[in-house]
């Protein structure tokens, strides 16, 4: 097939799976365009040496890569963040000629906006599209602090018809958890062109006796490493407000006196706050080290005996699957998480973790010391759960499979 990815985010930003399946597809054969911004996420700055033009065409890791201006911002005002969504989308829209060749047009929308492009390309060329929704809209906007309830109703209202005709006129609509595939049917996807995959994390094999040195953290996560018997555990990704790190640093006041290390590692807009609440609650055993290296999270991983995934209650994440889920899994690490829907049953089905109560300081703490008490044996058979799940359910290779099946399904019979 010619595919044309359209993408707001694609390397050398952290978009993994985007970026990673274009490559899946390339490698099986399918002639790759992609359709993209200059990169700027996740700081929310245009990164070095690259300058914004209004077109740039280049040969990027194997694939033909045609990028836009868009908005640079990454920031919490709604304004500039709608207006960062809506300019990649038009100025992608406006470029459309420049894809002739195109069998099908995939759209990973982390933000509904990069539809835009796909379906013009659908009304004046005939050319299908397959939505990849990775954030449910309004719900992923209005939840996210950025507007308030008024703001949030006028904005659902805004987007209903349009977000209803996107689902309805695409030829494939993937979703990231079953709930969220079942939601996007009940909002004009076609059910039988609907279906649930979820996403992947690339696996990593140990690596601590590797010649590729380990970044260096703090001088107080290294004065203090955990002796033999401690529980570790692990918290790695953005420290944003839907994250809810209050309620596990809260929890960890329940922990004082107790052998557990919590290590966290990420950067976000919650950063500083969250740095000096732990400094408030003086946790002494609670260890934040900014951002590092993505190429070396997985070793950390493999220090960690559960890995934590937190999330706000709210309706739209009970209906998601968090990418730090897969990460753990493919790590062979079990999780203990607050998120509740489809990723508490994942984990209560499969046995790879344990799982509180969201927003529940107690029931989180509860779970914590619950995994505190298992032994190694139990510890390992959790792990080798995690593995199996991952290989079975999550792994590129089962994931590509599906979408790739999901695009030659959209593509018209010659």
């Amino acid at each position: 097939m010619r595919v044309l990815v359209v993408t707001q985010y694609f390397r050398p930003e952290p978009a993994r799976i985007v970026s990673s399946l274009a490559d899946e597809l390339r490698d099986r054969g399918h002639d790759v365009q992609v359709l993209t911004a200059f990169p700027s996420y996740p700081s929310g700055e245009l990164y070095a040496e690259w300058v914004q033009s209004r077109t740039y065409q280049n040969a990027e890791y194997g694939h033909r890569v045609v990028r836009v201006r868009s908005h640079i911002y990454h920031g919490v005002n709604p304004i500039r963040r709608m207006a960062n969504y809506l300019s990649f989308g038009v100025n992608a829209a406006r470029e459309i000629c420049c894809f002739k060749n195109v069998d099908v047009a995939y759209v990973y929308a982390t933000q509904m906006t990069a539809a835009i492009p796909a379906q013009l390309l659908r009304l004046f060329k005939g050319i299908p599209y397959v939505l990849h929704v990775q954030d449910l809209w309004p719900e992923s906007i209005a939840g996210s602090g950025m507007v308030g309830a008024n703001s949030g109703t006028v904005l659902d209202f805004a987007l209903r018809g349009w977000l209803r005709a996107t689902y309805r006129n695409a030829s494939g609509v993937i979703g990231i958890a079953p709930t969220m595939a079942d939601t996007l049917v009940a909002r004009g996807a076609q059910a039988e062109h609907t279906h649930a995959v979820y996403n992947w994390a690339p696996p990593v094999t140990p690596t601590v006796k590797s010649k590729v040195p380990v970044p260096r953290l703090n001088a107080e996560a290294v004065a203090s490493q955990p002796s033999d018997g401690d529980l570790r555990l692990m918290y790695a990704g953005n420290l944003g407000e839907m994250q809810d790190i209050d309620t596990l640093l809260r929890a960890f006041v329940l922990l004082k006196g107790r052998p557990i290390r919590l290590d966290i590692f990420g950067d976000g807009v919650a950063e500083g706050r969250l740095r000096r609440l732990r400094s408030e609650l003086a946790l002494d055993t609670v260890h934040f080290h900014g951002r590092v290296d993505p190429k070396f999270i997985g070793q950390f991983s493999l220090a960690a005996h559960f890995h934590i995934i937190t999330l706000k209650d709210l309706p739209v994440f009970r209906m998601t699957i968090p990418s730090k889920f897969q990460v753990a899994l493919a790590n062979g690490r079990p999780v203990i998480s607050n998120v509740a829907g489809d990723l508490a049953n994942l984990i209560e089905q499969h046995g790879v973790g344990l799982t509180a109560a969201p927003g529940d300081p107690d029931a989180l703490a509860g779970a914590i010391l619950k995994a505190a008490e298992i032994d190694d044996q139990a510890r390992s058979r959790m792990a080798e759960s995690a593995r199996r799940l991952y290989d079975s359910e999550m792994s590129v290779e089962h994931a590509v499979d599906r979408i790739e099946s999901v695009l030659s399904c959209a593509v018209p019979a010659s």
